[in-house]
C-alpha cells in the first residue's frame, strides 16, 4: 500500500522492504565517460506534454530525506532544492542548489547552504563554515560583522605573496 513520505503527496513510484533491497539502481552498461541520470524537469503549461517556460525563483526539483518519528515519516530531515535563479530564456537556464536541515526541536528544513547561478556559495547571517575535527577555525559573519576565530591550540596565519601574519598569544 502506498504511503505518503516527507509530507508529500503520495508517489506515482514507491520503493519498500524490509531486507535492504528497498532502493533504486540506475546503472549505465556502455564503454564511454557518460554517467547514469536521474533527470528532473519542470514547464508551466500545466498539462502534460507543454513547454511553457519557468520563471525566477521557480522549485525545479528536490531531494528530500525524511525518517519517521514514532508517528509518521512526514517530517524532512534535509532536502537538496534546484531553482530557477534568473530569467531563462531560449537554452539559458540559471540555476541554484540550496541545502537545507532540520534543527533539532524544529519540524522544517532552513536553509544552511546555497550555491547560486554565479557560483558564488552563500552561508545566510549567523552560519558558519568550520575546519578541523574540533571546529578548530570558524568563518562567519552576523548580520553586521565577520569572524574569523581560531579556537585551536596552533596558530592563526594568513599568508599572501610572501607575507606571513600571525597571531601570538
Amino acid at each position: 500500500t502506498s504511503r505518503t513520505v516527507g509530507g508529500a503527496v503520495e508517489r506515482k513510484l514507491q520503493v519498500e522492504g524490509a531486507d535492504g533491497s528497498a532502493g533504486i539502481s540506475i546503472i549505465r552498461n556502455q564503454n564511454s565517460s557518460s554517467p547514469a541520470a536521474l533527470s528532473f524537469g519542470k514547464q508551466r503549461s500545466g498539462s502534460s506534454g507543454g513547454n511553457t517556460i519557468v520563471q525566477d525563483d521557480d522549485h525545479l526539483g528536490i531531494i528530500q530525506f525524511a525518517g519517521a518519528d514514532g508517528t509518521d515519516i512526514n517530517t524532512s530531515a534535509a532536502t537538496i532544492g534546484a531553482f530557477v535563479d534568473g530569467t531563462p530564456g531560449a537554452n539559458d537556464m540559471p540555476g541554484r542548489l540550496v541545502f537545507s536541515t532540520t534543527a533539532d526541536g524544529a519540524n522544517s528544513p532552513t536553509t544552511r547552504l546555497t550555491i547560486d547561478s554565479a557560483g558564488k556559495v552563500k552561508l545566510p547571517d549567523g552560519g558558519a563554515l568550520t575546519f578541523g575535527a574540533d571546529s578548530d577555525l570558524e568563518i562567519k559573519h552576523n548580520n553586521n560583522n565577520s569572524f574569523i576565530n581560531d579556537t585551536g591550540t596552533g596558530q592563526l596565519m594568513i599568508q599572501a605573496s610572501g607575507l606571513r601574519l600571525r597571531n601570538y598569544p
